[in-house]
């Protein structure tokens, strides 16, 4: 089936410019959010599956340093299992809630509310 999204809108920028926001469309009505930052370094909020996320960090020339978790049901942390399938977790920094860290694949850093990301030079 084709997806909902048919065309996904450009790609914007944070207001400080540090950080370009992406969007990708997968599986039927799912999007991903992908954040670019720093030299070609790319951060995932949660996320289905893996698949569209490598294949579009290769044709934008983006390497996938971080996923950004912000629960665990399979929609969200499914790109993280996909990842560790094929030994392609290691080394990616896995930021999700630390209440379930048993329940992110890969996890590195559990934060909880009030604790600060920092993704290149911009920290929230």
């Amino acid at each position: 089936m084709q997806h909902v999204v048919s065309q996904p809108p450009p790609p914007f920028k944070s207001h400080s410019g540090a950080l370009e926001v992406h969007q990708i469309p997968a599986w039927q009505d799912n999007l991903i959010w992908l954040i670019a930052y720093g030299n070609k370094q790319a951060a995932v909020v949660d996320g289905p599956e893996a698949d569209a996320v490598l294949a579009y960090c290769e044709a934008h020339d983006l390497t996938l340093t971080t996923i950004l978790n912000t629960h665990t049901h399979s929609d969200h942390v499914g790109i993280n299992r996909a990842l560790a399938e094929r030994g392609l977790l290691d080394g990616v920094q896995v930021i999700g809630p630390a209440r379930a860290a048993g329940d992110v694949p890969g996890l590195t850093r559990g934060v909880d509310d009030g604790d600060s990301v920092t993704l290149g030079d911009v920290t929230g």
